[in-house]
């Protein structure tokens, strides 16, 4: 049976009914066989590591990394399982947490028998000032040094889709992808979001092979933004892909936070 919830709890603290009521979760969880099913609430997570690369216990395995002073610990603020990201004011430090390790790999979206697709996660940003943050779908691999560039934010030239905060407009969050080698990252939607300050947003992503991926954000399709097809310029089509969560910073401490994060694709 699809997860149905009432729409109207998009704005909660769970995952988004209109973007999961469609999902066969139930499926998923008592067979593999019809795909993937991956939920990190955070509620066991260890942040305890003893050089810049670590391995995260939780409810599943992470990678991290963090650059000195850097740190990516439970918040014994918030209750439920709660992670924090902390970058400190050291310029261009940078901290990041991808599942599976440098090898492992949950999805793929593609044009040649492609499954369908949701990933949803809840973070929160504590400064709306000089930040660069990315949370989304990536290559493997990717919780390492210089996944983001020193000046402004930008990407490495890897594959991935998702969201992005950037310094040069750090109160909005916009929607992109980029395939390695393919010319360069294509902003699906600028200023898709304005950000609130220590206020929660859901950031989702709904593939549908026969319409395309849709980015949702707090629960709601993007207006005026057309479905992305895998074969559009700079999309990575057939391509490996794990979760990353994660930023760098522009000379002044930064924090985000993770309340969970979600994804399904079946096979």
């Amino acid at each position: 049976m699809p997860y149905i919830r009432d729409k109207a709890l998009n704005a909660d603290g769970g995952p988004s009914p209109g973007l999961w009521g469609d999902c066969p979760i139930g499926l998923l969880i008592q067979d593999p066989n019809y795909g993937v099913f991956f939920h990190d609430d955070f509620l066991a997570f260890d942040g305890a590591v003893s050089a810049n690369v670590g391995r995260y216990a939780s409810a599943h395995a992470w990678r991290s990394y963090e650059d000195t002073g850097d740190s990516i610990l439970p918040d014994e603020t918030e209750l439920g399982g709660v992670i924090k990201l902390s970058i400190a004011a050291t310029n261009n430090n940078e901290t990041w947490l991808a599942a599976g390790g440098t090898k492992g790999v949950l999805a793929k979206i593609a044009s040649s028998a492609g499954k369908d697709l949701w990933f949803e996660a809840r973070v929160k940003l504590h400064q709306l000032t000089a930040q660069n943050w990315f949370f989304g779908l990536a290559e493997e691999g990717l919780a390492d040094a210089d996944t983001m560039e020193d000046a402004g934010g930008a990407m490495a030239d890897k594959d991935y889709v998702g969201f992005r905060v950037t310094e040069d407009d750090p109160s909005y969050i916009d929607a992109v992808h980029n395939v390695a080698s393919g010319g360069g990252e294509i902003v699906v939607k600028d200023q898709a979001k304005l950000i609130e300050a220590d206020v929660w947003h859901k950031l989702g992503m709904r593939f549908d092979p026969l319409t395309g991926l849709k980015f949702y954000l707090d629960g709601v399709a993007l207006a005026g933004v057309d479905a992305v097809l895998p074969t559009a310029t700079g999309f990575p089509d057939g391509e490996e892909l794990t979760i990353l969560l994660g930023g760098k910073n522009n000379n002044a401490a930064k924090i985000a936070r993770v309340d969970w994060v979600r994804l399904a694709q079946l096979t």
